[in-house]
């Protein structure tokens, strides 16, 4: 009986925990309701420990499929997708940890399928000697065969540097996305996926570019980046200075945005990173090591006129001073 009432308030608190982590995320909370938010993480321990695994589901969207992400992320809109995405996160939160962290056993199961975590990096060499570097949160699954030594980018940011292959006939290197297919001339590249499409920018060498629709294509050359999406390339740019700068630790920013930097900072530790639209236009110069995130919001403050704000460890938002 004891067990049965157990059962159905731990159910109760993660439908509510689900509930906050929602609207959380989907910008819908106002003053009112986060302090709202506060009085219920005080009411109970379990409120507070539900909520603990919350804020750890938050840090590890990088291991969730990229369909529940979106979602988790508010991306959808309405009564019924906030409902579906409701019963995502709750049902998340009720699964063992090991479950829900599952991507962990499809690795070890494809060992040429690799992962890093939120502020996570990663180098590995591949079976052609080519180096690939990955950055926080990222994924990629490496297909080499016959015909083919294959890159599916699935999320994140890598760097590739490409060597020359010692199969007969030569194989092209490719660097596939969901908005298209990229083919090294001989290269060093960084690629990275963002809601707004793929980003590349060629180090040394070239790059070809074909759209997902194959209706554009483009030779991307050293020094050059470029933005696209399924159907469309934008115009090439020079490449920005450190956009490399991640591989040794390190986040670049020169005349940055502070709402911007926010963004980049925010890749780099687990929860939430919020920028007020009152200090949005503060602008950020400097190589910040990327090692403790923490330290460089302390730089913040004693550099700029903003006080960083911390709920949790998980919710921080840059306010005025």
């Amino acid at each position: 009986m004891n067990n049965s009432r157990d059962e159905q308030t731990s159910t109760r608190v993660i439908d509510e925990a689900a509930e906050w982590l929602a609207r959380l995320h989907s910008n819908t909370l106002s003053d009112l309701e986060k302090n709202a938010l506060e009085q219920w993480l005080q009411q109970d321990a379990e409120h507070q420990r539900v909520w603990q695994r919350a804020e750890l589901l938050v840090s590890q969207f990088g291991s969730i499929s990229p369909q529940l992400g979106m979602s988790v992320l508010g991306r959808e809109r309405g009564q019924a997708s906030r409902r579906k995405l409701v019963r995502n996160i709750a049902a998340l939160l009720l699964l063992p940890s090991a479950s829900w962290l599952g991507v962990d056993f499809f690795q070890t199961s494809r060992p040429n399928f690799y992962r890093t975590a939120v502020g996570e990096r990663r180098e590995i060499i591949l079976a052609d000697s080519s180096k690939v570097a990955l950055n926080t949160a990222s994924t990629l699954n490496v297909i080499f065969d016959a015909s083919q030594r294959l890159l599916e980018h699935i999320a994140g940011e890598v760097f590739i540097k490409t060597a020359s292959d010692a199969h007969f006939p030569h194989r092209p290197f490719l660097v596939e996305t969901e908005n298209g297919r990229m083919r090294a001339l001989g290269t060093e590249f960084v690629v990275r996926e963002s809601n707004k499409g793929t980003h590349l920018s060629v180090l040394e060498g070239a790059v070809e570019v074909v759209t997902g629709s194959g209706q554009s294509s483009v030779i991307v050359n050293a020094g050059q980046r470029v933005q696209f999406n399924m159907m469309s390339i934008e115009p090439a740019m020079p490449i920005q200075v450190g956009v490399d700068a991640w591989r040794n630790g390190v986040l670049y920013a020169k005349a940055m945005r502070l709402a911007d930097f926010a963004l980049e900072l925010a890749r780099y530790r687990p929860g939430l990173l919020r920028c007020d639209p009152a200090v949005a236009d503060l602008k950020v110069t400097g190589a910040f090591r990327l090692a403790n995130t923490d330290t460089i919001l302390r730089l913040l403050e004693d550099t700029l006129p903003v006080t960083v704000d911390t709920r949790t460890r998980y919710w921080v938002t840059i306010n005025p001073r």
